[in-house]
């Protein structure tokens, strides 16, 4: 007997997981170093963010609630583009979230290895690895 997708979530647990999901966690690093550089202008740049944003949210709720199976992004590919799309867009989802900092702790630690001041270059590597991937 096939299993089939179990429709637990309401809407407060929807809306709550899809705005973690967005937001991430860099919203307890970034707004501290964005309004020291910026000072009370950082709210307008906030709200301009969330408003090139929401075009992206908004389309993907709509495919989430045309295909209400589990499997998100590489669903949404593989059934508009075919299954090879589907799979090589799922790898590059992959590749983004665990292949580009695992490559730059390498580079780093390459560096540490290399370089006499390693000092200088942790914020080049890793850290803004992790911010850019992570964070929006």
């Amino acid at each position: 007997m096939p299993r089939s997708l179990e429709r637990d979530l309401g809407l407060y647990e929807t809306i709550t997981i899809s705005i973690g999901a967005m937001i991430g966690s860099g919203i307890f690093v970034l707004p501290g170093l964005a309004a020291k550089k910026t000072g009370p202008s950082v709210i307008v740049a906030y709200l301009l963010a969330g408003l090139i944003v929401l075009p992206a949210a908004l389309s993907k709720s709509e495919m989430a609630t045309a295909m209400p199976e589990a499997g998100s992004t590489y669903l949404y590919i593989d059934r508009a583009m075919g299954p090879l799309l589907g799979t090589v867009a799922h790898s590059q989802i992959h590749e983004f979230a665990f292949g580009d900092p695992a490559t730059d702790l390498s580079n780093r630690l390459e560096a540490t290895v290399l370089l006499a001041h390693p000092q200088e270059l942790k914020s080049r590597s890793f850290v803004r690895s992790a911010i850019e991937k992570f964070a929006f």
